[in-house]
């Protein structure tokens, strides 16, 4: 029953053979060593895709060791903290014997957030995060002012001359 189709849930497999649900579970675990896992989603690649992300891998491996070799390469990150707790119901639990026990975890509708901007470099030189206002919409013209008030000194600074790469 289960090699012929392993996403049937255990419930129903317990209703089909008229047997308790936790008999399947057991027999599933203990007996046929198999667990019951969540389905993976990954991205779809083609075999154009894959032969493509390839040669674009070699292509980035062979820039970084011979054309690159002097210049710095810079990246960039930028994130949006969150105060507000994050729980997942499935795999946060809490162990007590009654549920008054149980703390509460508060929830906010509009969470307070922060907007930071982060830059490091290939020689790990990293920029002192950049702060964004509360409650600013940052749009491409704040993104760009930011980058040439704050990201662009601090780059030519920690190059020195040499030639760099933002990426």
């Amino acid at each position: 029953m289960i090699n012929d189709d392993p996403s049937v849930p255990m419930s129903t497999l317990a209703e089909r053979l008229n047997v308790h649900r936790t008999t399947v579970l057991h027999a599933i675990h203990e007996d046929l060593r198999c667990n019951s896992y969540v389905l993976r989603v990954r991205q779809m690649l083609s075999d154009a895709m894959k032969k493509k992300r390839l040669e674009r891998c070699e292509l980035l491996i062979t820039s970084l060791k011979h054309r690159a070799a002097g210049r710095i390469r810079f990246f960039s990150d930028d994130k949006i903290f969150c105060v507000d707790a994050k729980i997942n119901r499935q795999n946060d639990k809490w162990i007590a014997s009654d549920p008054d026990e149980v703390p509460i975890i508060g929830r906010t509708k509009f969470p307070a957030g922060v907007h930071v901007l982060e830059v490091m470099s290939s020689e790990g030189d990293i920029m002192p995060p950049h702060f964004f206002a509360k409650g600013q919409n940052v749009n491409k013209e704040v993104y760009l002012d930011v980058m040439q008030t704050v990201v662009k000194p601090w780059m030519t600074q920690i190059a020195a001359g040499r030639p760099y790469l933002y990426q």
